[in-house]
């Protein structure tokens, strides 16, 4: 089916708000009546650049329902999905224009909010933070707003604050430090590392920072930092060993680690993985290695329990943003990643953007053919849960060179019926 794509940002030309709203409507009714639109973000934010709060709210009030977020039928979450880019341009207005409306309004999307207006003013943004912090975790009682996430909220002033039920602060924090790094970095570094503890309630702040940082940043530098700073609060963490799945986050310098080493890879994969391989032998040497692990790497949770490097997380970045790069070293016989590569196919915590590639970089043979099997009837679960690329990826899985006949035919005949659904 052909796709497409909304008009060029620079055909494009509002001369009011009217107009933006107008052309914003439109799109989102498109998009949600199941039209495959490209929502071009550069075009996205040159029309709501031309909102007000009242405007922003009216189109979020039109095509979101919030308190049914998480309990809509299968067809209005794939509505949802396919307005995704359109909603993140709306509330990162909103956060330009009233961030304290945006946390009242929308306390589900303090992150982005929070992450946003720390553009702007990362300075600002933190200071006001951490000057209310203190009374906002010794609140005698936060209302829930959404236990499915573990998120409550608590009125300090006249400004709303979300705090994680898991971990406090420091998801609010890491995104205000990663907004603040994205425009100033060494202003972020200077105003944050002083100031805190590296232990594991804080690991998020420096994943935040590095995560912020421009691409092409001097990496080496970074990582020079990072080495010199003083980790002895991180040793007396949790005597469980290892790391939590898809962060790294109850061990801050395993946690920087790894977020820095995503960044680097993709510029220098060598001068990255030669780095973090260093800080992983010092782990071996310590006693501690660092792992992630699954407790539901099959479709149906049969997979039992699992264990990879934590370094699998690195590599699974890496094959989401440059494919073709990350399956050319991945599949190099010398390096010997074939369990690695097995896992991030099989594992459904992986999104299927890292596990399709992960499969293509495999060796051919009976595992990887299992492994399409698997991740074929992933990719069906994937679409009925609104992911919009996901028969894409299924049609493209058919493709892979290399596989076995009855794999082949067992996909093929899944692409099938899954295409000859009603959608």
């Amino acid at each position: 089916m052909a796709v497409a794509r909304a008009k060029s940002s620079h055909r494009l030309s509002f001369c009011s708000e009217g107009d933006a709203v107008s052309w914003l409507d439109k799109l989102a009714r498109q998009a949600a009546s199941g039209d495959k639109i490209k929502l071009d973000r550069h075009a996205l934010e040159q029309a709501a650049s031309k909102l007000g709060v009242a405007a922003v709210e009216e189109l979020l009030g039109r095509h979101w329902n919030e308190d049914e977020e998480f309990f809509w039928k299968e067809e209005e979450h794939e509505q949802w999905e396919r307005l995704k880019p359109l909603r993140k341009v709306l509330l990162e207005r909103l956060a330009m224009l009233d961030l304290p409306q945006g946390l009242q309004r929308y306390p589900r999307e303090a992150m982005l909010l929070w992450e946003t207006a720390a553009r702007q003013d990362g300075r600002g943004a933190l200071e006001t933070w951490l000057a209310f912090e203190k009374e906002v975790l010794e609140a005698p009682w936060r209302p829930c707003v959404d236990g499915l996430f573990g998120q409550f909220i608590q009125g300090v002033g006249e400004v709303p604050i979300i705090i994680n039920g898991m971990s406090f602060d420091q998801e609010v924090r890491k995104g205000l430090v990663k907004g603040w790094a994205s425009s100033q970095p060494e202003q972020a570094w200077e105003a944050v590392i002083p100031r805190r503890d590296l232990d594991y309630q804080n690991a998020g702040v420096l994943e935040g920072l590095i995560d912020g940082l421009r691409i092409g940043s001097d990496w080496k530098e970074w990582a020079s930092r990072l080495d010199a700073l003083d980790w002895s609060a991180s040793k007396e963490r949790d005597s469980s060993r290892g790391a939590i799945f898809g962060s790294g986050s109850d061990d801050p310098k395993a946690a920087a680690g790894v977020a820095l080493a995503k960044r680097w890879i993709v510029s220098d994969p060598d001068g990255a993985l030669s780095w973090f391989g260093a800080c992983e032998a010092a782990w071996e040497q310590d006693g501690q290695p660092r792992f992630i692990d699954s407790f539901n790497s099959g479709t149906n949770g049969s997979g039992g329990s699992s264990i990879a490097p934590i370094r699998t997380l690195i590599y699974a970045s890496w094959l989401e943003t440059r494919p073709a790069e990350a399956i050319a070293w991945l599949a190099d016989p010398g390096q010997d990643n074939e369990d690695i590569l097995t896992k991030m196919a099989t594992w459904c915590q992986f999104s299927p953007q890292t596990r399709v590639p992960a499969l293509t970089a495999m060796k051919a043979g009976t595992s990887r053919d299992r492994a399409a099997i698997e991740l074929a009837r992933s990719l069906i679960l994937y679409d009925s849960n609104g992911d919009p690329e996901a028969m894409d990826l299924l049609d493209g899985l058919g493709r892979v060179p290399g596989l076995g006949e009855q794999a082949f035919e067992a996909i093929d005949k899944m692409r099938i019926e899954a295409h000859a659904k009603p959608r």
